[in-house]
């Protein structure tokens, strides 16, 4: 069965893919040149629908021509392609990604596909045609190649990161979630089950028609990788209510979710799809918030397409913002209630299995073709995107009123997750006043502070780390978490002292027995002039005549005696109990603001008091 190709519009794109990423040889060893400039005719392919899955298929084959370039180089110099064809430089790249392809076909013919007569493309006929007059020629130069190296395949020219990612590739599960906007998850698992599907545990091997939820995500749900066609034959994927995106993707929107509150904006940056948006959108209309999406101008072609999906989706709650995450500062009127930050910046993809659609579908970065393909990525382009990613990171703390960020890569080199991680939050420490980040649980290990899926045929790799502001603690929650980790040596922490409140306090119950009568003024004490005169002369006893020593009141039947003997213990009390009573007098009356009479005024007072009875 002859093996279909590619239209003719695919072929032309990778070769400008190609041609904008391959490193040719030095001048003197140099045979084959590309010509820096394209055909005229090579990128105008006049193919009215440009889809998304054309521009995969596109760099996927540049990509896999540029894993091979050398052989593929030796193979038309050995055939004497070029020699014979007298291709322009400006075509050879397009010679490259279409011989690829013909080796792949086991240099059989293209069957075309339907609607593609329509849209062809003359450069692309030409040097189809010359590679395949000299197919006989070309497959004896790979076949000698492969004898004289020992090959089975050419793949086993590939380093061993790449060949291990390709063979990954076709055993990846498929992934996706569920659009709650239009449905349940439990609803979309009953469709599934109505339509064929069986629902197996987490941990089963996936074959065939069956699916699982996810061990992570709750609204994820996980498929053979070959059941994209099973998929594509439901309504679930046509209507948007299923969603298949890369899980990375996935883990980083469900890491949100224990951020979010009400008045709970999110502002996304970096590098992202539609569905990455749209997935944000779904889980932020949960608290009916907004999210932002910044690096978007008016006239871009992401912009509509992000547009367009978002529509189809349902996500009406996304606003979408020209400025670069960059341009962006706390005093932003439209960011004032913008609490969390997603930041997926653009990184080598290292960690993934099919670096290629992550780097189309995601807006990764295209000039990492040529790396990820050797297997390894430069000094250079590994210093210039960390760079990149610790100013965004950085610039993400410096908001005030941001709670959290969520920083999430598809990377495995250490310099552009945990030591951006540190070195953002060192910036932060030195150029902020405000409340310290720290690095917080995802809730999916306990015990990590960051979050790690080493790649494996089980799924793809990635980190990420969510960091909350730190809160206000007391020194008792301080106390608290320092006995927790065995810090204080079997210390005890004081209890917490609550202070009574004044409606607390109980209230003394009224006496059942009547209060004292007040004193009676006895007349004889004021006719008396013996009497009076002796309380005149003793100011000692005027000053103290306080509660404590008052005597009783006497009855009003009683006669003189008693009033001579109330009188005369006034006059027998304790000389230094009076001074006490004197000086805590003073004391009492200092505190109240009142100035107390001194002995020697009092003397004065009653003296000039006597002197004028005398004269009366």
């Amino acid at each position: 069965m002859t093996k279909p190709g590619f239209p003719d519009c695919v072929y032309a794109q990778a070769a400008d893919a190609f041609r904008a990423s391959c490193v040719e040889k030095n001048l003197d060893y140099r045979v084959v040149h590309y010509a820096s400039i394209p055909h005229p005719a090579a990128g105008d392919t006049g193919r009215k629908r440009n889809t998304k899955q054309d521009e995969v298929w596109a760099y996927e084959l540049a990509f896999n021509t540029l894993k091979f370039q050398a052989l593929l180089e030796d193979v038309l110099i050995d055939s004497c392609f070029q020699a014979t064809q007298q291709l322009p430089d400006d075509l050879l790249a397009l010679a490259m990604v279409m011989l690829y392809d013909l080796q792949d076909r086991k240099f059989l013919p293209r069957e075309l596909m339907t609607g593609d007569e329509d849209e062809s493309v003359d450069e692309v006929r030409l040097v189809e045609d010359s590679l395949f007059r000299s197919r006989t020629k070309l497959a004896a130069s790979l076949a000698r190649f492969r004898i004289k190296q020992d090959l089975v395949c050419i793949d086993d020219l590939l380093p061993k990161s790449v060949k291990e990612m390709h063979q990954r590739k076709h055993k990846l599960p498929t992934c996706a979630w569920v659009n709650t906007l239009k449905s349940s998850v439990d609803e979309v698992c009953m469709t599934l089950k109505t339509q064929g599907f069986i629902q197996v545990d987490p941990h089963t091997h996936l074959e065939g028609s069956v699916f699982c939820k996810d061990a992570h995500c709750p609204d994820v749900l996980l498929f053979p990788n070959r059941a994209r066609e099973l998929l594509a034959k439901t309504t679930l994927l046509m209507d948007h209510t299923l969603i298949i995106q890369e899980k990375s993707r996935n883990l980083a929107v469900c890491a949100l979710r224990p951020l979010l509150a009400q008045n709970t904006d999110i502002l996304i940056a970096g590098s992202f799809s539609a569905h990455t948006v749209a997935h944000v959108g779904v889980q932020a209309s949960v608290f009916s918030n907004h999210v932002y999406v910044c690096g978007l101008p008016a006239d871009s072609t992401h912009r509509e397409d992000l547009q367009a999906t978002l529509s189809r989706i349902g996500c009406k709650n996304v606003r979408l913002l020209p400025e670069h995450f960059a341009e962006l500062s706390e005093g932003d009127s439209r960011l004032q209630k913008v609490r969390v930050v997603l930041l997926l910046p653009r990184c080598t993809a290292s960690a993934l299995a099919d670096p290629v659609a992550h780097i189309i579908n995601e807006d990764g970065d295209r000039k990492l073709l040529w790396d990820l393909s050797q297997g390894t990525v430069s000094d250079t382009k590994l210093e210039s995107l960390t760079r990149k990613q610790i100013q965004d990171l950085s610039h993400a703390l410096t908001f005030p009123r941001v709670q959290g960020v969520v920083y999430c890569t598809c990377s495995v080199y250490e310099e552009e997750n945990e030591l951006v991680v540190k070195r953002a939050l060192r910036n932060a420490a030195i150029r902020s006043k405000l409340r310290p980040f720290r690095i917080a649980s995802t809730g999916w290990m306990d015990n990590e502070r960051f979050f790690r899926l080493q790649a494996s045929g089980l799924g793809d790799g990635c980190f990420l780390c969510v960091l909350k502001r730190e809160e206000t603690e007391s020194v008792q929650d301080i106390l608290e978490r320092a006995a927790a980790k065995g810090l204080l040596n079997g210390l005890a922490l004081p209890e917490k002292v609550k202070k009574p409140k004044a409606k607390d306090t109980p209230r003394r119950a009224p006496s059942t027995t009547p209060p004292p009568p007040p004193p009676l003024a006895d007349p004889s004490l004021s006719s008396d002039p013996n009497i009076s005169e002796q309380l005149h002369t003793d100011p000692g006893v005027a000053l103290k005549h306080t509660p404590d020593s008052r005597c009783s009141s006497p009855a009003p039947d009683d006669s003189a005696d008693s009033v001579d003997s109330a009188a005369e213990k006034v006059k027998n009390q304790d000389p230094a109990a009076k001074e006490g009573r004197k000086k805590g007098r003073r004391r009492k009356g200092k505190r109240r603001g009142v100035k107390t009479k001194s002995r020697r005024t009092y003397k004065r007072r009653t003296r000039s008091s006597r002197k004028k009875q005398s004269q009366d």
